[in-house]
Formats: structure tokens, C-alpha cells, sequence
């Protein structure tokens, strides 16, 4: 038998090159095999470009149905998995890399989640929650109520690319929250900051309270010392990694020793969903309790809510404190 390279390719081999639709090069070569025609892999490989057949190589030889299917199940917001199940129920080999792979050249993403294309619905909600003044948080629960799931860190990506997280609009709302206080509040608001913080100075310490610690100075609990960021008063913590943490707490109450060696007898933090996640919150509540410390963990958007509530809590704790003793 001559050499399969060597013969010219006739017009039938070109047309079971041309019209069939393999999922390999392979499937091809045992087409042609079939019909008695012996070409090897290169060969086949080189003829069908030369014919302007796409290449399996760039294409992973996926057959039209099977990509209206890969977009009907992205459509439909199934993961990965769920795919795999429904090419098999439908008589589509394709495994798991295939998918992902296939799908990320298709710009489908890798998560049917968070990479989902946001509908005119959802970039409208988003619209009203920018006007609402919501955050990432309340945002993600704005659109549950209406029937759209959306992680928050694809919340943060749109409202980014919608213009909505820029310095600009931040600076806007900074500017809001002056706009909405009369000059009698603005002025007032000043003059009691310049004295806090001259009082502050001169007993060593350093640091502006914000909003919330505010709050609970206004609540005038005697011995509940706010530290207002000074390294002298701290307490050696271990962070998750196991490296040690020199905590510096936003209130201390009973503080025993020097600052930079003793350590109190009750802390009060107050916490952001922003800037504390729970499980961190959860570890420095179990570190300060390992060294035997009380601590109050309060919720900035909670304690704005109802400031009454948690003075009760904190003076029923150092009440607490001071019986034992």
C-alpha cells in the first residue's frame, strides 16, 4: 500500500472532512477509515485546514447543539456540576475541565453566580439602591427581595463600573451629611470635637472619637475609659495566623497594671460590617476571653438603632465586675 501522505486527497475524503461533525481529529481519521480511505492524524489535521474547518484545537470540536446548550444552561444559572448532569442526561460526553474551560472562552465566566451578565431589572434596583444611599450589605438584600441573588463582592464590581463607588460620589455623601445639619449643629459639633480633643491631649492621649464611640461617651458611664487609638493602652492578642496582636480597645473599664503591661477587666468594641467581618469579630471576642477579659461587641448600625438598649448592657456588665470584686 503506498504512503498515506503521499496520495493526492480525492473529492469524497474531502467531503466527509468537510460536511461531518467530530469531536476529534481522531473521530475523523476512523470516519475515513471507515469508508476506506487510511490518513493519518497529521495529515487529517493539516487537510482540514487547508479545507477552512475550524480546528478542534480552538474549538474542543463542541458541535453547534452542544454550545446552545452550554448557553441555555448558563442562562439558567446552573453551576458547573449541574451541567455536567444535564449534557449526560441529554447524550453530551463532556467532563467537568471541559466546561469551565469552554465556558471561560465563551466570556460565560467560571462562576454562573457572580459572572452572570446583570439584567436591565437588576442595573435598574441598583439605580434606586444608589439613590437610597444603601450599602454593599443592605443592597445585596435589596435585590434578594425581589427575586435576584448576588454576592456582594459582584455587587461592589457593578456598582464600580456603574460609576456608583468612585472618590467622587463618597466625597458627595460627605458632603451630604453636613448639608442635611444646620450651621447651628455644624458649629456645635465642632466645638465640642476641638474640646474633647484638647482634653484628650493634655491627659496623653490621642485620637477622635467617630459617630459611634460618640455615642457612648455621651453616655457618661463612669470608669469606661476610651483609649482613642493609644498604643500605651493595648493588650497582646494572637491574630488567626498565630502572630501576636497587640489589641488596642475602642473603651476599657477596670484597667489593672501600667497601660502597656496590665490589662481591664471589661472591653467594649464597637465593630463595623465593613471593616470587621463576623468570623473576626467571633476570634477577638475568644481571644480576649482565652486572658480572661470581658469583652462587648457592638454593631455600629445597631448601636446608632437603639443606643438605650446597649448603655443598659454595659452597666449591667460593670455592675457585674464591681460585685464580684
Amino acid at each position: 500500500m503506498p504512503n498515506s501522505t503521499k496520495r493526492r486527497w480525492t473529492e469524497q475524503e474531502d467531503t466527509i472532512i468537510r460536511d461531518g461533525c467530530y469531536a476529534s481529529i481522531t473521530e475523523a481519521v476512523s470516519s475515513l477509515a471507515a469508508h476506506g480511505y487510511t490518513r493519518s492524524y497529521a495529515a487529517v489535521t493539516q487537510r482540514r485546514k487547508a479545507l477552512g474547518v475550524s480546528s478542534v484545537k480552538l474549538d474542543g470540536g463542541w458541535t453547534p447543539p452542544e454550545i446552545r446548550a452550554l448557553k441555555h444552561a448558563h442562562l439558567q444559572g446552573w453551576s458547573i456540576s449541574k451541567t455536567v448532569r444535564f449534557f449526560t442526561r441529554i447524550g453530551f460526553d463532556r467532563s467537568y475541565g471541559q466546561i469551565v474551560e469552554k465556558r471561560f472562552s465563551m466570556g460565560l465566566g467560571k462562576d454562573s453566580v457572580h459572572r452572570r451578565q446583570y439584567t436591565t431589572d437588576e442595573v435598574n434596583l441598583l439605580h434606586e439602591a444608589h439613590e437610597r444611599e444603601l450599602s454593599i450589605p443592605d443592597t445585596q438584600i435589596f435585590l434578594r427581595k425581589h427575586g435576584f441573588k448576588r454576592s456582594k463582592h459582584s455587587i461592589y464590581v457593578k456598582r464600580s463600573k456603574l460609576g456608583f463607588a468612585s472618590r467622587e460620589f463618597q466625597a458627595k455623601n460627605h458632603k451630604r451629611w453636613w448639608d442635611n445639619r444646620s450651621p447651628e449643629e455644624v458649629s456645635k459639633h465642632r466645638r465640642r470635637t476641638q474640646r474633647t480633643y484638647r482634653r484628650l491631649q493634655a491627659q496623653g492621649r490621642k485620637g477622635i472619637p467617630n459617630d459611634t464611640e460618640w455615642i457612648i461617651i455621651q453616655m457618661g458611664i463612669e470608669g469606661l475609659l476610651p483609649t482613642l487609638s493609644n498604643h500605651r493602652y493595648h493588650v497582646r492578642l494572637k491574630r488567626r495566623n498565630g502572630r501576636v496582636w497587640y489589641k488596642n480597645p475602642d473603651f476599657a473599664f477596670g484597667w489593672q497594671g501600667p497601660p502597656s503591661s496590665g490589662k481591664p477587666a471589661l472591653v467594649v468594641e464597637v465593630v463595623g460590617s465593613r471593616w470587621h467581618s463576623n468570623t473576626e469579630v467571633r476570634h477577638m471576642i475568644n481571644e480576649y476571653t482565652r486572658i480572661g477579659i470581658q469583652c462587648i461587641a457592638i454593631s455600629g448600625k445597631k448601636l446608632r438603632g437603639n443606643p438605650a438598649f446597649y448603655e443598659r448592657k454595659i452597666r449591667r456588665a460593670i455592675l457585674h465586675i464591681q460585685e464580684e470584686q
